[in-house]
């Protein structure tokens, strides 16, 4: 029995001794299993706080793009706006040019009208050509429609001559509806 016991003993001191080894083995597992763990959960971390920075640059980002779009729309707007004033300036611009031209050109007209003996040499010829011959035609409609006045007046001179004649004419015969 001591045999048995013995041997027993010794399939307990084995059996021991691989539980012992087996729950070292299995200690040093645990070990590195809780470090990788731990590990993990430090990149988790570190990956749940990328992704919160992550999202709150994204909503910065969602924020400065819609700004910079109303502010985009807002430009476009105002250029619309200014390319329209632009163009009535310009047109306000181009009627005063024309009333500057006319008002200059009257200026000019009465001056070589009244001084038809001016040498107007200092002009480019060009201009001088040009301004000469509208001088000229001005002149020559003032002078038709003078004359076209002129026999107009005497037209009309002449029919209230007529229609005065008629008038003391009549006045002078005697009425003989009157008398009956």
């Amino acid at each position: 029995m001591k045999e048995i016991e013995a041997k027993h003993a010794e399939e307990v001191k084995a059996v021991e001794a691989r539980v012992a080894e087996e729950l070292k083995a299995a200690e040093a597992r645990v070990a590195d299993l809780s470090e990788e763990l731990r590990r993990c959960q430090e990149s988790v971390v570190k990956i749940y706080a990328v992704k919160e920075k992550f999202k709150e640059a994204s909503e910065i980002n969602f924020k400065e793009a819609s700004k910079l779009h109303d502010d985009l729309v807002i430009s476009r707007k105002e250029t619309v706006e200014l390319e329209e004033r632009t163009k009535l300036l310009e047109e306000a611009n181009a009627r005063n040019l024309e009333k500057f031209k006319g008002v200059t050109f009257n200026c000019f007209y009465l001056f070589w009208k009244n001084n038809p003996e001016e040498n107007f040499d200092y002009l480019p010829e060009q201009v001088k050509k040009v301004e000469l011959a509208k001088c000229a035609a001005r002149l020559a409609e003032e002078q038709k429609a003078q004359e076209s006045l002129e026999i107009s007046l005497a037209t009309d001179t002449e029919a209230v001559k007529d229609d005065a004649r008629t008038t003391v004419d009549q006045q002078s015969q005697p009425d003989h509806t009157t008398a009956q």
